[in-house]
């Protein structure tokens, strides 16, 4: 209801009941709850969001040591507090309190109008002007190297150590009392509603959170209360023969998704609830007193939840360390290619090329290569995982990814269509099989490590058999480095990759330097010009190279000015001078598709092999 242009909301008081105490002491506590309808009101204000922290951001604030110290009170220790009244510490301009005026309707004994001079609880702005005001306080606690955590009204705390955190205890409690923000206390003065003795074992937000056993876990009150809604959900879902309440749904389903901190797949065994909302229309419709047509995936999520447990199988690290390894992968319309298997170190400690592992390649068979390209990337992480998962068992994984829709998929488990979710479905098995935590990273295309395998595999991408090349390598000289290779085919231990692989001391050896070196050369014949070119403006190099017999090239006559030697390798028209196929080794990239060699492309060709010495004396 609108008057003289302000809005006035409906109020009423609002009992509910909850359980306190256990066993003999048990019993049921009637509270009253004044609340205001603002649903009106809020639709004349553009809404605006405070971001909150994560109890997860407590692995950030505070610095757990590697092995857990002996003495208890050596180790970290948490507390938490609980802001009394929180919105109400902010008041409201005076002459603005008239926009939030409240109707307490015609049975009141007393004035039936009434303003608000602090920030309501049912304001959408509410949230927006409290943690403005409550970052001052925040802020100046974490500049005094106090760990700190804020949600909404909830505060915690910590410290490395009991000392520690008893000191830091004492800081938090100036520092509110300073800036009149009241917490919650008992008759007795002591802070209520959180832990203010600090502790290793805590319940906040509703989560244990268990620094000795370094897990979030779903309290056994909570656990018990899924398992019952879920058997009769099961019961009901039998006796209205597939169907259920909507609104039974979202509220089940709510606090089903709330356990995503201790259960890493929450949201997933959620998505068959939220669906099927969704095609009964709840949503559009916006009536919860629909009769749900229950799916299978739904019926399978609920069946999951019915069988939870309050212990390491309902849980999840809060410090799960560092990454173990980086993978990354890439698809193309035909193929797709990754790296995997890299152990992750500081930068000092790495060798030449080491932080881009061991690739992996595989061709898409003529399905699905007419499949969509998120999905094909989709299935690149699934075939990997499949693939290399226990090599990265009980570990951290980090994924980089160049496609931004697989990276919500994969950091949020959930996808809308069918076949997404089948292979959703396999990498989530996999992950539970091997108790890997999944962290995807988005990388742009053009720095992507993996782009490289995913592309046409190149016919130059083969070797001479060592058995052939150790024979005449080193014809003329000892050969030093093996510039066109990588750590599957070199022949020598230092030699140049075309990719990021383990081993390799560059990626491209057109941009190293030559100077004083016997290079062992076998270029793809695309290559040869810009090697010659390469040889020719340095002088001071030497190479014995691989080349076919082709006097019509355009890089010929820079061949001629540069060889003073040479012998023919493989000639087809003389038996006593020709290798066997097998003698033309391809590549792991070259080996998957039904393409051969270069030697092998003709017959016809005679391959020699040339002295290209250093022109320079001494």
């Amino acid at each position: 209801m609108a008057r003289r242009g302000y809005w006035i909301s409906p109020g009423f008081v609002l009992e509910t009941t909850k359980t306190v105490g256990s066993g003999a002491d048990k019993k049921r506590v009637t509270k009253q709850r004044f609340c205001v309808n603002e649903k009106e009101a809020n639709k004349r204000y553009r809404k605006k969001t405070f971001k909150n922290d994560k109890i997860e951001d407590i692995a950030i604030c505070m610095d757990r040591p590697i092995e857990m110290a002996p003495v208890i009170e050596d180790q970290p220790h948490v507390f938490s507090w609980d802001v009394e009244g929180a919105f109400t510490v902010v008041g409201i301009y005076p002459p603005h309190t008239m926009r939030h005026c409240v109707d307490l309707g015609p049975d009141v004994s007393g004035p039936r109008f009434m303003v608000y001079i602090v920030l309501p609880f049912g304001w959408t702005l509410s949230p927006y002007f409290w943690g403005a005001v409550a970052k001052v306080p925040i802020t100046e606690m974490r500049a005094a190297s106090i760990p700190t955590l804020l949600y909404v009204d909830d505060g915690l705390n910590g410290g490395k150590t009991l000392k520690d955190a008893l000191a830091n205890r004492d800081k938090v409690e100036e520092i509110l009392q300073r800036y009149g923000i009241p917490q919650a206390r008992d008759e007795s003065g002591w802070p209520v509603k959180g832990s203010w003795t600090p502790v290793r074992r805590l319940e906040h937000l509703g989560e244990y959170m268990l620094l000795p056993e370094n897990r979030f876990q779903t309290p056994v009150q909570t656990c018990e209360y899924i398992r019952q809604q879920s058997h009769a959900l099961l019961r009901s879902y039998a006796k209205h023969r597939g169907r259920l309440n909507a609104g039974w749904i979202a509220s089940y389903a709510g606090v089903c998704l709330s356990r995503r901190r201790s259960v890493q797949f929450a949201r997933y065994h959620c998505r068959g609830m939220f669906d099927s909302m969704k095609a009964a229309g709840v949503y559009r419709t916006r009536n919860y007193g629909l009769m749900v047509k229950v799916s299978k995936r739904m019926l399978d999520n609920i069946r999951w939840w019915s069988k939870i447990r309050s212990n390491k199988s309902i849980s999840r690290s809060i410090w799960r360390g560092g990454l173990t390894q980086t993978w990354a992968a890439d698809s193309s319309g035909s193929k797709w290619g990754g790296l995997s298997g890299v152990e992750v170190k500081p930068l000092n400690e790495r060798k030449p090329g080491e932080f881009n592992g061991t690739p992996v390649m595989r061709i898409w068979s003529d399905e699905i290569k007419k499949e969509h390209i998120t999905m094909k990337e989709l299935r690149t992480v699934d075939e990997m995982i499949e693939m290399e998962g226990h090599t990265v068992a009980n570990g951290v994984l980090g994924f980089l990814q160049d496609n931004m829709s697989v990276v919500a998929i994969l950091t949020n488990f959930v996808c809308r269509t069918p076949e997404m979710m089948a292979v959703l479905d396999r990498i989530i098995a996999n992950l539970v099989l091997y108790d890997i935590e999944l962290r995807l990273f988005y990388c742009n295309t053009h720095l992507m490590p993996a782009d490289w395998f995913s592309r046409d595999a190149n016919k130059g991408d083969w070797q001479l058999l060592p058995a052939v090349a150790n024979r005449y390598m080193h014809q003329w000289g000892t050969c030093t480095v093996d510039r066109f290779a990588d750590f599957q085919n070199a022949l020598l231990p230092r030699f140049n990759a075309a990719y990021p692989c383990v081993g390799s001391e560059a990626l491209d050896c057109m941009t190293q330097d030559w100077r004083h070196e016997r290079s062992w050369i076998n270029a793809p014949w695309a290559m040869i010009g810009k090697v010659l070119f390469k040889l020719r403006s340095t002088p001071e190099a030497a190479a014995t190279l691989l080349i076919p017999h082709w006097p019509s090239a355009v890089w010929w006559p820079a061949l001629a000015d540069l060889v003073t030697d040479f012998m023919v390798l493989h000639d087809a028209s003389d038996p006593e001078l020709t290798l066997p196929d097998a003698a033309f080794v391809p590549g792991a990239m070259l080996a998957q598709t039904d393409r051969v060699p270069e030697p092998l492309r003709n017959r016809g060709w005679t391959l020699w092999l040339v002295n290209i010495p250093s022109r320079v004396s001494g």
